[in-house]
This record gives structure tokens, C-alpha cells and sequence, in this order.
């Protein structure tokens, strides 16, 4: 008779006070893959939000973030990936973030040349410093970090300076582990000087191909990615430019959509510090 006047009052107080399940625990949005800006969104994937973040921010593996918006979700990608203006971070709960470029203070140089433009690319390619090649109306211009010593480089080679503010875009580093590979280095040198080496003696022809780009901004582009890759330039005009016949060479110049041809004269190779300097990539 006790034990059923127990369970009696348990029931009743049961049903004045029900048990409340514990309410679920919030499982922040982890950003899984990164998709170019470059190729179109599949499906019915929508964003979620945008992040704006200048260059130096823009390359991670591992990092919690927050929208614009304020909204909090966790980058986690198997590897770090420098991310451009436009690249969309797929969520894995649906949904993705679009990255834009922050404003940051810059320098923009120009040339009367096209020809100095190209080799001013090729220059800082050869110390690795970041560079965004952009249009003004149809004058190619060269767009880095606002930066003392990679300013003196731009003056003593010539070109026109203009300190302005504007989101900051490099070019991606093609590398010599493939196109599709997106070899970043890794590590950063700085801007500094490597030991001029004048080499004055001309290759072979049959050694050499011109690059022949429709734009001069394609051939700047060229110059830089295998000045990057410490490799000799010759720049014939401000559309075409002649390096060595390599495969590395040749997978950049297919990676910009420039014309791979027979280089009809002997190479000779621009002045400047593109020999080895010590580092190992």
C-alpha cells in the first residue's frame, strides 16, 4: 500500500512539473573547403555571408573568424590557402562565405614603357614580393604592399608612384610542382637585394621560346611568375617576352593562355638577380 501511494505522488508530480529536455548545444559552422572564385556556384548553395580581410589575413589553415555581419563560424582546411577576393569557403552545415579583399594602403607604379613595366615585374618576382597586375583604362599597372625598401626597388627602376588605398589582390604563385598544385613557397623571403649577376653572353635559340600575350597586363603577369621561380627574362616588347624552353616555362605560359613560340633570335637574358641565392624551396 506504500509503495502505491509513492508512485502516486511521483505521478502527480510529474505532470505538475514535466521534465524539460536539455536544449541542444549550438555546433559553430566549420568552413571546409575553399572554392575559387574562378568557377561558378553548383546548386541550390547560397551565401551565408561575407568576410573582408586584408592580404596579410588571407592566408590560413585553422583560425576562428566572424562575418562581417558578426556572424561566428571556424575555418578548417586541411592545409593553408592564400584566399583571393571572390573565393567562397563551403561550409560544411550548407551555405558559404565569400572572401572579399579589405582596403589597405598600396603602391601603384606605371612606365611610359610597357617594356619597363615588364621588366619591373620580372624584378619583383625575382625578390618574391607579392604583386597584383591591374588596368587602368588600357595602361597595365603593378599594385603591392605599401613597403619602404620595395618602394626605393620600384624608383631606382624607373617607374611612375602613386601611394593610394585599394584592396590589395596578388597574383597566386604558379609553381614548378604544377600549375593545378598552386605551390606557394611556403615561407617568405622579404624584399630584399640579391647580388646583381650580369650574364652579358647569349643563349642558343633553339634553348628559347617567346611568350606572346594579348595584353601587356598577360605579359607582366608572365615576366613576375617566372622571375618568381628565379628564371631569366628577355623582353622583347611590352606584348612578348623570351625565356628559356622548359617545362616550367611552358606550364605558366599555358596557365595564363599565352602563345608558347620558337624564339627567333639568339636569348639574352635581362640584367639582374635571378641566379640561385641560397634558398631552398
Amino acid at each position: 500500500m506504500k509503495m502505491t501511494q509513492l508512485s502516486a505522488t511521483a505521478a502527480a508530480v510529474e505532470k505538475i512539473t514535466p521534465l524539460v529536455p536539455e536544449a541542444p548545444q549550438s555546433v559553430m559552422p566549420r568552413a571546409v573547403q575553399v572554392v575559387t572564385a574562378a568557377l561558378p556556384v553548383l546548386g541550390p548553395d547560397a551565401a551565408w555571408g561575407t568576410i573582408t580581410l586584408p592580404h596579410a589575413d588571407r592566408h590560413r589553415r585553422r583560425i576562428r573568424l566572424a562575418t562581417d555581419d558578426g556572424r561566428a563560424f571556424l575555418l578548417d582546411l586541411r592545409e593553408a590557402v592564400r584566399l583571393a577576393d571572390g573565393d567562397r569557403l563551403m561550409l560544411d552545415q550548407g551555405g558559404h562565405v565569400v572572401v572579399r579583399a579589405a582596403p589597405e594602403a598600396v603602391i601603384e607604379a606605371e612606365t611610359a614603357d610597357r617594356r619597363d613595366l615588364v621588366r619591373i615585374a620580372w624584378h619583383l618576382g625575382n625578390r618574391h614580393v607579392p604583386l597584383a597586375v591591374t588596368t587602368h583604362i588600357v595602361t597595365p599597372r603593378l599594385r603591392i604592399s605599401r613597403d619602404l625598401v620595395a618602394r626605393d626597388l620600384l624608383g631606382r627602376l624607373g617607374a611612375h608612384l602613386t601611394e593610394t588605398v585599394a584592396p590589395f589582390d596578388p597574383e597566386p604563385i604558379l609553381g614548378a610542382a604544377g600549375i593545378a598544385a598552386g605551390d606557394e613557397h611556403g615561407h617568405s623571403h622579404g624584399h630584399h637585394d640579391h647580388g646583381h649577376h650580369d650574364h652579358g653572353h647569349a643563349m642558343k635559340a633553339s634553348a628559347a621560346v617567346d611568350l606572346v600575350g594579348g595584353t601587356g597586363a598577360d605579359t607582366a603577369r608572365a615576366a613576375w611568375q617566372i622571375g618568381n621561380r628565379h628564371r631569366p627574362v628577355q623582353v622583347v616588347d611590352g606584348w612578348r617576352i623570351r625565356a628559356s624552353d622548359e617545362p616550367l616555362v611552358r606550364r605558366i605560359a599555358a596557365a595564363l593562355g599565352l602563345r608558347v613560340l620558337p624564339a627567333a633570335d639568339a636569348f639574352e637574358p635581362e640584367p639582374g638577380a635571378y641566379a640561385d641565392h641560397g634558398h631552398h624551396h
